[in-house]
């Protein structure tokens, strides 16, 4: 119910019903302890982490932001280590709200740790045995490297941009994926209409 009425108020722009879902999902994190269920207690992190990021974009907080990273960071440290599509998921989410927050706020140093972020999950992530988790962090690195450029207005980083995205959307062309390949199509030709 609490996802549900953030994602609402996140399309409809009503703050009342993110504000309400973020309520309600916070009320679940503090009420569920994590030794019943680790990777349960990280979803349930990660989905109050989503509604904070969206109640930060819709009030313009960075109060909300930083709550956001810090549940997601929570996650992370409980799935790091474990072999499930989970930790793909929160690893991106992760550095996508790290990159969303310093472009918000012009820091560079911050883009930067996500990418490092990224760049960490990319290295224990294989493209040959897990392509498609390979192919979402790509996407996630390649809206750093946006970001970045935006911020810098770099070559560099644009290039690199194009390049996360086009090897991203090779992998989703492959398999058949419409949306994520419609995705990462789209990234692709945002970074190249910037340039």
């Amino acid at each position: 119910l609490g996802a549900s009425l953030c994602t609402l108020g996140e399309v409809t722009g009503r703050i009342e019903l993110l504000a309400e879902g973020v309520s309600l999902l916070a009320d679940v994190v503090e009420r569920f302890p994590m030794e019943h269920s680790p990777l349960d207690w990280a979803r349930q992190r990660q989905s109050l982490a989503i509604g904070l990021q969206a109640l930060g974009e819709a009030c313009d907080s960075d109060e909300a932001y930083a709550q956001a990273e810090h549940m997601l960071e929570e996650a992370w440290q409980v799935v790091a280590g474990a072999a499930t599509s989970l930790r793909a998921t929160i690893a991106s989410n992760r550095a996508a709200c790290v990159a969303r927050r310093a472009e918000r706020q012009g820091d560079l140093k911050a883009l930067t740790r996500a990418e490092k972020a990224f760049k960490a999950e990319l290295s224990t992530t294989k493209p040959n045995t897990d392509p498609v988790t390979w192919a979402v962090l790509q996407v996630n690195l390649a809206r750093v490297y946006e970001a970045q450029a935006g911020l810098e207005g770099g070559f560099a980083a644009r290039e690199a941009a194009v390049y996360a995205y086009e090897t991203a959307l090779d992998v989703f062309s492959e398999r058949g994926m419409r949306t994520l390949s419609a995705s990462a199509a789209a990234g692709l030709e945002r970074v190249r209409a910037a340039a």
